[in-house]
């Protein structure tokens, strides 16, 4: 794909998910690293504005839910997948794991069997979601399947070298698997 080398300078400044001729072009999945890398540039004005209150930033996580859910509806002569990858739209899906982020160390709410088989069920729904912009299930379940994990602290002992080139196998794939 020549998109790449027709508009560098939209790839290197991330900007690719706001231009249809480049949004799903050269390496199509990298959408999903413009929002990571926006959310971060974002993220000191975030904490600045919702501070440690959970309350204030589920409401702004669901607000930008009830943005995407608009943006979706609308009609577009452009495919609405494209105007829903946008932040802030997608800023939704960070709160879950935001909410993880500031829970007290000592919470073992999430260290119940159940929040672990809540999530992988959760996230089985999700993989028939339409879209990531609006897979509410996966971004549920993965909020408890973190949550277990976080609160469990599994030891992986010898495993944890196997399991830290495993996690770096499949991010490679998950880059790559269109392509």
């Amino acid at each position: 794909d020549g998109t790449f080398l027709e508009k560098p300078l939209t790839f290197l400044l991330l900007l690719q998910n706001y231009d249809p001729s480049t949004w799903q072009g050269f390496l199509g999945v990298s959408w999903t690293l413009v929002l990571e890398v926006q959310f971060y540039v974002a993220l000191p004005v975030v904490a600045f504005l919702v501070g440690r209150s959970t309350l204030r930033l589920s409401l702004v996580g669901a607000a930008s839910f009830l943005f995407v859910l608009a943006l979706a509806m609308q009609r577009w002569d452009v495919d609405p997948r494209l105007v829903t990858s946008t932040f802030p739209a997608m800023f939704w899906a960070f709160v879950p794991g935001m909410l993880l982020a500031l829970r007290p160390d000592d919470d073992r709410r999430f260290a119940r069997s159940r929040c672990l088989f809540a999530g992988i069920a959760l996230v089985i729904v999700g993989t028939f979601s339409p879209w990531a912009s609006v897979d509410v299930p996966s971004a549920l379940g993965s909020f408890f399947i973190v949550g277990w994990t976080v609160a469990r602290r599994p030891d992986l002992g010898r495993l944890a070298p196997l399991a830290a080139a495993g996690a770096a196998v499949t991010y490679s794939m998950y880059l790559w698997h269109v392509d």
